[in-house]
């Protein structure tokens, strides 16, 4: 059965990005008739290939890989694979990356892979047609789509080099993925170990600048939250899991104020993790800003330069109070008292 990933036929000449995209399908199908007749014929894909492209062709070669090779029943499934999924990294940025990648993507009719370190597909996202076509070449959760196991391809090389890439239609080393495009990006734990792969596939409008550089800043934000996150549970401690009465005076020590993410701001205090609403995360953050101090006035105006007088302020300071204590705030100027880690602070170091 032909897939319909790409839109249910091959793109024409006419809607294709510029010649050289045409160009590269043209070499692309002349260097897989080298690579049928194989011998002294694999030496005219230099010409033919990107540099990057004929490294992993060669590879794909070295390791035995058939480029004519069917799909069949191997991978990881069921709940064996949900299993895997959920003990893994990249488990834990799911609701960001489908906020920032996968809700817009999915009504384009393109999919999102999510692949593990290794080239695994752990989740396969958009409309039920695509992701059903997906299936039909190879592009299912639990499939490996490593270099060695199936040759050229953009999750593939990126888990080879750790670096992104895309590649488009005849590049690919397999015929049943000629008809897709995939652009793919590495992402990276805080000591630089790649623990996933993301990758947009689909037609020719993958092909585009723009797409790679949508996958590559939505692994950056995955790599900034994971940084976040081990920030965080350094600064809790190993184990620490002790509960404050907010309304004691604070302990010696910094407090840390986390307002990044996708998720509710939060204090740490000493041991403990004290969720906030919005407006008291931002007056806590202005204030860690201006250590200074603010005058209700100018709190107001920063927080909010049309709706806000000095007493709705006041009442909003006077029950952030009730909540991470009297010893935390002075007033007259509205101060902190107690040194405030934020993790913008972080982000800018």
């Amino acid at each position: 059965m032909v897939s319909n990933i790409a839109g249910g036929r091959p793109p024409r000449q006419g809607v294709e990005p510029g010649a050289q995209l045409g160009a590269l399908e043209v070499y692309a199908a002349q260097a897989h008739g080298y690579l049928s007749a194989g011998g002294d014929q694999l030496a005219r894909l230099a010409g033919l290939l990107r540099p990057a492209v004929l490294e992993s062709w060669l590879r794909s070669v070295r390791g035995g890989v058939d480029p004519m090779d069917a799909l069949d029943g191997r991978g990881l499934r069921g709940a064996d694979l949900q299993r895997y999924l959920q003990a893994h990294p990249i488990a834990a940025l799911m609701p960001l990356i489908d906020k920032l990648l996968v809700q817009d993507t999915a009504r384009t009719g393109l999919i999102v892979v999510v692949a593990d370190q290794f080239g695994r597909v752990l989740s396969v996202h958009g409309n039920a047609e695509q992701v059903s076509a997906a299936a039909e070449i190879g592009l299912r959760a639990g499939d490996d789509l490593s270099e060695r196991r199936i040759g050229t391809n953009a999750v593939g090389l990126v888990v080879r080099t750790g670096r992104a890439a895309w590649i488009h239609g005849p590049e690919h080393f397999l015929h049943r993925m000629h008809q897709i495009t995939g652009a793919a990006a590495p992402v990276h734990d805080p000591d630089g170990r790649l623990v996933g792969v993301l990758m947009i596939a689909g037609g020719v409008r993958v092909a585009k600048p723009e797409i790679l550089a949508l996958v590559k800043a939505t692994a950056t934000a995955a790599e900034m939250d994971l940084l976040l996150t081990a920030m965080r549970a350094g600064e809790r401690g190993a184990d620490g899991r002790g509960r404050r009465d907010p309304a004691q005076p604070h302990p010696a020590g910094r407090l840390g104020l986390d307002v990044l993410g996708l998720g509710q701001p939060q204090l740490s205090v000493a041991d403990d993790r004290i969720p906030l609403s919005q407006r008291h995360a931002e007056i806590l953050l202005l204030l860690a800003e201006h250590p200074e101090g603010l005058g209700a006035d100018h709190l107001a105006l920063l927080l909010d330069d049309t709706d806000l007088d000095n007493g709705t302020i006041r009442a909003a300071v006077s029950r952030l109070r009730a909540v991470v204590g009297p010893a935390v705030f002075g007033s007259r100027p509205y101060r902190l008292r107690v040194p405030v880690a934020t993790d913008v602070e972080a982000l800018r170091a």
